[in-house]
């Protein structure tokens, strides 16, 4: 994502492709982590949970792979039971380094009202979710982001990485 900057109303013509923002509480992301980028990991095939239907594809994960996000033309769907999952094996073609945060990205709407997903990770056969959320009628996009691997409890390793898994899950 960009983000325009706007000074005293009018704009400054700068842009800036990563901005991240710490505070000084805690031992992880306390200070200034020096030049960082942000980058995609994708799925790369079906993972544990398989719970929701794909649309426009074979599988959910072609469903769910297209950066930007297609709408309408693939799109995983699920059936209103609260607890249905789908998840999914990520990669990416960049070599990182390291890694200072995870953020699970998610572009999602509903047909009706009412039904609530939280999105979040699924590694060594714990899931962690961050809140629940109602999708509204038109597309929008949703980050849940986790600076904490939620089931160590230390910051993210890069062999965490690997083996992490992206969830989203019917709550409501």
């Amino acid at each position: 994502p960009m983000v325009h900057a706007l000074l005293n109303g009018a704009s400054s013509g700068d842009v800036f492709d990563s901005i991240y923002f710490n505070d000084t509480t805690g031992s992880h992301l306390n200070n200034v982590v020096g030049n960082a980028i942000v980058g995609p990991y994708v799925p790369a095939s079906n993972g544990t949970y398989t719970a929701w239907t794909p649309n426009g594809a074979g599988s959910l994960y072609q469903c769910v792979d297209n950066i930007p996000p297609d709408g309408d033309v693939k799109y995983a769907s699920d059936s209103g039971t609260v607890n249905d999952r789908m998840s999914f094996n990520m990669a990416t073609s960049i070599t990182w380094t390291s890694v200072y945060a995870l953020s699970v990205l998610t572009s999602n709407r509903q047909d009706g009202t009412g039904r609530q997903i939280a999105s979040g990770v699924l590694q060594s056969g714990t899931d962690d979710y961050g809140s629940a959320y109602g999708p509204g009628t038109g597309y929008a996009s949703q980050c849940t982001p986790f600076s904490i691997n939620p089931v160590t409890g230390v910051p993210w390793t890069l062999s965490d990485l690997a083996s992490t898994q992206a969830v989203v899950k019917v709550t409501a």
